[in-house]
């Protein structure tokens, strides 16, 4: 916390208490996360555009394992 008072003496202690303000209506306590808010420029809520990833991510689609044998395991004369 004393790394954020002395970023706050640079940037401004009214900075600070926004940066914390908003960190707990995020639910997040780690000073790091005050520090990245703090160096966010006021005002910059813009996000960017969700991109679409689903042609990317097809590559990876497999089938799932088929599972109707496993029942004649539990028949099978060795398992007792």
């Amino acid at each position: 916390m004393i790394e954020l008072l002395k970023l706050a003496s640079r940037q401004g202690y009214h900075r600070l208490e926004e940066s914390v303000q908003q960190a707990v209506r995020l639910e997040c306590w780690d000073a790091a996360a005050i520090r990245y808010l703090m160096s966010q420029s006021p005002g910059s809520t813009a996000r960017p555009d969700p991109i679409e990833v689903g042609a990317v991510l097809a590559c990876y689609e497999r089938p799932l394992p088929e599972v109707v044998h496993y029942d004649q395991l539990l028949v099978w004369e060795g398992a007792r």
